[in-house]
């Protein structure tokens, strides 16, 4: 397009292509990492719950200044954290040991084969894709919202949430919670 306005215009198109793929690159893997914990979260127990992390000694973690939700993500998923719970130097080597993730390529390959159907047809699959994933996540957070209200105290979380009032009505100390970030 660009080349048809002027021939010198054709690098601002070739650079909008180019930029649009290096950030498909980068989310994709992001995607991919949200279908591991999607296909994760039907393990039962979760890999980030305490039962699951219980072993022999009956040590509830194996890093101890990892929470575990942090342990799952850092050290399981993308490999930050070694087996030894010491973090990879990233500030002076680019990779200090060779970790293939299987399941990181596993899955975006799967979310590469998503995005191709996706816009296979062009705009007329794209809309269909539309129909479904403008309503979903609305959906998905009308069940989480409606689900959390019917735990036990919702009503106090609410309270809190919408006067700044804690569990026993004490007023918030505004100077305190700004000076704490």
């Amino acid at each position: 397009m660009f080349r048809g306005i002027h021939p010198r215009l054709m690098g601002v198109g070739l650079a909008s292509i180019l930029s649009a793929f290096c950030i498909d690159a980068y989310y994709n893997v992001i995607i991919a990492w949200a279908l591991i914990y999607l296909i994760s979260a039907f393990m039962n127990p979760l890999p980030w719950s305490l039962k699951y992390t219980v072993d022999i000694n009956q040590s509830t973690k194996k890093c101890p200044d990892l929470f575990i939700t942090e342990e799952f993500f850092f050290k399981d998923l993308v490999k930050m954290y070694k087996d030894d719970c010491t973090p990879v130097d990233t500030s002076s080597v680019i990779v200090d040991e060779s970790i293939f993730m299987w399941e990181v390529y596993i899955s975006t390959i799967v979310v590469w084969i998503i995005v191709y159907f996706c816009i296979w047809k062009g705009v007329n699959s794209s809309s269909y894709v539309v129909w479904v994933t403008v309503p979903m996540p609305v959906l998905f957070i009308f069940i989480m919202v409606v689900n959390n209200l019917a735990l036990p105290n919702a009503w106090e979380g609410v309270r809190m949430y919408v006067k700044g009032y804690d569990m026993d009505g004490n007023p918030p100390n505004v100077a305190e919670k700004l000076g704490n970030g």
